[in-house]
């Protein structure tokens, strides 16, 4: 966002520098700089005009070009096709990283580098998750007294603020493992179905708090 207080402190001949063609500001900027030039009564001709607003049509139209670009590259192209390479979709792999803890989530992310035969990327993800773990161990006893399993919110529950980092750094890793624009269809649930089974068991039994069971709890005190 541009800060018009900031332009108006320029000179003239600083804010036509934003006018310029070859002028690789925002839009934004140009049209500012542009509006307060007009204010301090400087001169425009017609064909000045029409250029000026016409390089900040094409500038606009060009962030918007690469804000759909940018969309397009974080979008999960997860699809119905029977001929597309099967991975355990992205949604899957953040929710149990949110509801699991960020184990199991990079334990799917794994099966995923797995399968595109991207093995330095299985080690890389499963440590990742590992480590996540044992600072989540050696923080909780530090973070426990003033944990409270009936708010969400990630000051009075610190074990959300670990799940919600979680969440995001696989995001992160998804993003950075998984090739662009790559197609995929949902694998067999047998795999998360296990990692579930054996997390929530881990998870009920949490011995020593190895494992993050703040939602699980919150399910649970749902359900009953």
């Amino acid at each position: 966002m541009v800060n018009r207080k900031v332009l108006e402190k320029l000179s003239n001949q600083e804010l036509n520098n934003y006018l310029k063609p070859e002028s690789r500001y925002v839009a934004e900027a140009i049209e500012m700089a542009f509006e307060i030039l007009k204010q301090r009564n400087a001169t425009f001709d017609i064909s000045e005009t029409e250029r000026v607003k016409s390089l900040i049509k094409n500038r606009r139209e060009e962030e918007i070009k690469i804000q759909e670009e940018k969309a397009l590259e974080h979008k999960d192209y997860i699809t119905e096709n029977p001929d597309a390479f099967p991975l355990q979709s992205r949604y899957l792999v953040t929710m149990f990283a949110l509801v699991f803890g960020a184990f199991s989530g990079s334990i799917l992310l794994a099966y995923n580098c797995f399968k595109l035969k991207k093995t330095s990327s299985v080690i890389g993800v499963l440590i990742f998750g590992l480590t996540f773990n044992i600072l989540q161990i050696l923080a909780f006893p530090y973070l426990k007294p003033m944990s409270d399993h009936n708010n969400f919110s990630l000051r009075k529950s610190p074990e959300m603020l670990f799940a919600a980092i979680g969440f995001l750094m696989l995001l992160f890793a998804w993003s950075e493992v998984i090739p662009k624009k790559f197609e995929y269809r949902q694998a067999s649930f047998l795999v998360p179905f296990l990692v579930a089974a054996i997390m929530l068991s881990l998870i009920l039994w949490n011995y020593n708090n190895w494992f993050s069971s703040f939602l699980i709890h919150r399910l649970l005190q749902g359900l009953f």
